[in-house]
Formats: C-alpha cells, structure tokens, sequence
C-alpha cells in the first residue's frame, strides 16, 4: 500500500515534535525531531531525492505517527529515548546508544549545587561538557569544591541540616546550609565555577588575583591566603594535565574514520587553548552511509538541542542545524588537532574492528565445541552470591556480537529460599528473569550459561521445560581440583563432563563470562550486605519511626552522639518520652 503524503502533509501541524516512520509490519523504521514538524515531514516527499538512504527509507513508509511537543528541546530528549526504546533500522545507532556525562549546576535560587548528569533534563540548566566519562566528571566535581567549596549535596539534604556536615569541616564546602557563607560570596564563587567550566581559566586568575592583592590591602591576611591557595591548585592542574598550545580557544575537534561498514567519531577536547582530553564513539552505518552522514548524525546526537556547546571544528564541510557554525581547520595548530585527531581514529577503529572480529571468532568457536547448528548471538549466564547464605544476590550478565553487554546486566534479590540453597535460588533467578522476557516479548538468549555443576543444570532444564522454552544450556563447575583452567562443562544429557583446552578460543569466552558474571554477583552482595550493616541502629527500636529517628539524628548529629547519649539528654529530643528514653538507652546499650 503506498502511503498517502499529500494528505497526511494537510492534517500535520506546523509545531515541534517527534514523528516514527513504521513500515508494513507496523514497526518502527525511523525517530527523528522536528522544529516544524510539516515542514521537516514534506522534505522526505519531494519529487525528487537526491538521498539513497532518504529514497530508501520513503519506499518502506506505511503510517507516521506523530507525538507534538511545547518545544524543539523536548522533542530532542523524547526522540532520544525513542531511539533507544526502538533502535529503528534507519537511524544511525552508536555504540552502547549511551550518552555522556556533564556537570550541571542546579536551580536553586541561592545555592545552586554541582553534580554530575548522565544526560540533560528539561527542568535543568548551565550544562557544562559533555566529558569523557565520568570518572573526569568526578574528578572535575571534587577539584571544584576543592577550590571554590560549591555544595554537592541533595536539597532534601540542604534544606534540614542544622549543622555543618563532614565536607565543611574538611574545607570541601563553604557551609551554604547553615548560613557560613553569604549569599553574594557564594554567587562569585559560583561566577568563577562557570568561567572554568568554561574554559576562561584566564579570567578565573584575573578574578582571584585582584582578590588577593584588595583581602592584603585590607590587612585580611588568612582569606589572601586562602585566594593565594586557590591559584596555585589551578596553576598546578594545568601544568600536569594540559598540552599547552598558548591561545584561548575552547572547542571540540571531530574527526570520523572508517573500516568497512564501522565508523569511529573521535573528538578531541581543548580549553583554554589546551588539549583537555579526548572521547571515542562507534557506529555501524548501512550501504546508504557515509562520512558525512555519520558526522552529521553523531553532531545531532551529542550537541542538538545545547547552545552553550563549544566551537566544532571538522576537517570536512558538513550540513548541520540551521544555525550550527563549523569551523573548517585548514592550517596552523587547528590542522595539527585534526591530525592528532585522525592519528587517535585511524588506530581506534582498527583496534574496535579486530575487537569485534574477535568476538565473532570466539562466539564461532564455541557453537562448533558444543555442537550447535545455528549461530549463537546472545549468551546469558547466571551466578550466586552470598556469605552463608546471608543476603542472596543472583547475576546475569549479556554477551553478544558486541561483546559484553553491561547495559543489559541486571540483579536479582533472591527472597523466600532457605539460606544457603543455591539450586532453589538459582531456579529462582531463572524463572524471573525468563518468565519476564516472555511475557515483555524481549529478545530470549541462544544460551544460557549456569554457574555450577549437574544440580544447577538441572534446575535450568525444569525451569525452560514449565515455561515451555527451547533454549540451549551449559553448566560450568569448577572441578574436583577447583583450579582455574580445569573447569567442567556439563550440558543436558551427557552423562559425562566436557572438558576443552584451556588456551581454546571457546574456553577462554566462558571463562570470561563465567568470571564477569562472579564479579558482577559478588559486588551485588557486598553492597547489600554492607546496606544492611550500615542500617540505622533505630530502624527496628520499636516506639521510633521516621520522624521520631529523624528528630533524634537533627538533635544529636550523628549516630555516635546517639550512642554515647544518657537517659536524660534522649528524654530531651522532641516526641520522646521519658519512658521512650528508657527503653531506647536500655537497647543501645545491649547493642553496644
């Protein structure tokens, strides 16, 4: 059936929004956003296509749907989540679709925080990035509060704290909370945050400077002091983590390099004139795709939408936005960061292509060790922890044609099994997560990989058979040696264990499944293990809830003062008894 344009185009509004293009089957072919969504749809029916992606693409339009926004930034973010909730075959889908961090200060109207994004929300502002990783976020995070004592706490936090906590008292922070700094010191301290974020360190010395030499005018030796330290910990930051270029520019260089059907976008981060550092993003485009249109689709996916990005600066002309300047970089240092760049590209997409190779190598492998017909494409495999039998976590972990998967790891709270018994909650975490895969209609694995021998096998096998699944299996015990390298593999129906050379292709890709799901497993376990040590000593004191833990927290300040604290001064705390404090100090002592 051929999709009716000219009247679809007369009802389309002439607003912001999203729209999905969906082919005969009803599935989604293609998210994009529009400032005008009439405007932006009537380009695709032109008589004439000079794009082969484009012309594609129309032929296999049956129905659009249309989701309007108030504005063109909403649009961004909901064509965002759409992309990843549909993964269309037409749009350009970078590695892990993740998103990169940024710092970000908040809106309160006095004391703004700092904190780290994953991505940007509508109700935010002042975005500063996007960074590597964040690792640099975190480290940018306590530099600033080591310098300038920025608050990072929650508001909820902010808003009922009575006295300093532990940042002020290690000069982290200036102490907003209880009123230790002024509003209009703190905004200047602020002011400077956003000239380094910025990359006008220059400024940000200027600033600090001429506050030293007015605080030493004044005799105010202790706070010129404190400005003096200020300038040299940023002196020092850029002397031992800046390429240094002399010049004031503050850009992001992009280069693409390509590999067959593989794309790397590399981009290079410079502030302040300097070589901040660099990010890589990979992407796998279609026959219709090339440089070009991978550029452009990595500069919608990482600067749309933000007006704050720095300068881009490509090797190649590029079509991006209506407003969006590029700078070409023809000669001088601007060439030189292309070629850094190109240099760092070239090897990364050769070095992800071999990765990938690799994979695929090794998923071919072990289907021939273990005699599979079809190919295998996604591997699951599960594990158990706990500390006798203590807080049972239970991990899955994904492997597939990409390698390992992280986003698609998950953990199970193991409840309502004797503690200790691995086979009932390894069942357990089976029939979660399957039962939730085939109700969602979610993509099953080809394999399923149990960490443990025939009595964990066997409850993979009854959990598949009630759930009617065909899904292939193998059990992973450590031997009667327990020595890495000496593993036996156990798969339904085989009476004995299959054991492979440990310098084979498919052994070494279990073993690394099999250890990437421990470690996941294990780091589940901890964390709720320590969770549950770390728990208040009040939660289960009976007579004390919420408000009544909470009034005691404010009145004493901390836990420790709760301990040490008499009859009498816990009589004193709001909605306490007499009786109450009795009782409480009797079970805080016998708790010790």
């Amino acid at each position: 059936m051929t999709f009716a344009a000219a009247a679809f185009l007369k009802k389309t509004p002439d607003l912001p929004g999203v729209y999905l293009m969906k082919d005969a089957q009803k599935k989604v072919i293609y998210v994009g956003k529009a400032k005008s969504l009439k405007k932006r749809l009537a380009s695709y029916f032109q008589k004439r296509q000079t794009n082969l992606k484009t012309e594609t693409l129309v032929s296999h339009i049956n129905a659009i749907e249309l989701i309007v926004t108030v504005t063109e930034k909403e649009a961004l973010l909901l064509e965002n989540n759409l992309i990843k909730h549909h993964q269309p075959r037409y749009n350009i889908l970078f590695k892990d679709d993740k998103t990169y961090p940024f710092v970000v200060l908040s809106l309160h109207p006095q004391f703004p925080r700092l904190e780290g994004v994953r991505a940007r929300v509508a109700q935010k502002e002042h975005y500063f990035g996007p960074y590597p990783s964040m690792q640099a976020v975190r480290e940018t995070l306590t530099l600033l509060q080591k310098i300038f004592k920025i608050r990072s706490c929650e508001d909820s936090v902010f808003q009922n704290r009575t006295r300093p906590c532990l940042l002020y008292q290690i000069k982290r922070c200036s102490g907003p909370c209880v009123n230790l700094i002024s509003v209009a010191a703190y905004a200047e301290d602020l002011e400077s945050v956003r000239l380094f974020l910025t990359g006008k360190s220059q400024e940000v010395f200027l600033r600090l400077i001429a506050k030293m030499d007015q605080a030493a005018a004044e005799r105010r030796f202790e706070q010129a002091a404190i400005f003096r330290d200020q300038i040299k910990t940023l002196r020092a930051l850029q002397e031992s983590q800046f390429v240094d270029t002399r010049g004031h520019e503050h850009a992001d260089v992009i280069v693409v390099a390509q590999e067959g059907m593989l794309y790397c976008i590399q981009v290079l981060q410079i502030r302040d004139g300097r070589v901040l550092g660099s990010r890589d993003e990979y992407a796998k485009g279609g026959e219709w795709d090339n440089q070009e249109t991978i550029l452009s689709a990595f500069l919608e996916h990482c600067y749309s939408g933000d007006e704050s990005h720095p300068q881009l600066i490509t090797k190649q002309p590029i079509h991006w936005g209506e407003d969006a300047e590029i700078t070409l970089a023809a000669r001088g240092k601007q060439r030189k960061w292309i070629e850094l760049c190109e240099l760092n590209a070239g090897e990364n997409v050769l070095r992800r292509g071999l990765e990938m190779g690799q994979i695929a190598s090794r998923l071919q492998a072990l289907q021939e060790r273990l005699h599979f017909t079809t190919a295998l494409k996604r591997v699951e495999c599960f594990d158990i922890s706990h500390t006798q039998g203590e807080e049972t976590i239970a991990s899955c972990v994904v492997y597939d044609a990409a390698g390992i998967n992280k986003k698609a790891y998950r953990r199970f709270k193991i409840e309502g099994v004797t503690p200790g018994d691995d086979y009932a909650a390894m069942r357990q975490v089976l029939m979660r997560r399957l039962k939730r895969l085939q109700e969602e209609g979610a993509l099953m694995p080809d394999l399923l990989i149990i960490d443990g021998g025939k009595g964990q096998l066997k409850q993979a096998i009854e959990v598949l058979q009630e759930l009617g699944l065909n899904i292939r299996l193998l059990g992973v015990a450590k031997g009667p040696e327990r020595q890495a390298g000496q593993e036996e593999l156990w798969q339904p129906g085989l009476s004995s264990a299959l054991h492979l050379d440990p310098h084979d292709e498919a052994f070494l890709l279990i073993q690394h499944i099999r250890d990437e799901a421990h470690r996941f497993a294990i780091g589940g376990h901890r964390q709720r293990r320590e969770k549950k040590r770390s728990e208040s000593i009040l939660t289960h004191f009976q007579g004390v809830g919420p408000k009544r833990r909470s009034a005691i927290l404010k009145h004493f300040g901390g836990w420790q003062e709760v301990r040490a604290a008499q009859i009498e001064e816990l009589a004193k705390v709001p909605g306490i008894s007499l009786k109450l404090a009795t009782a409480l100090f009797k079970q805080l002592q016998e708790k010790g």
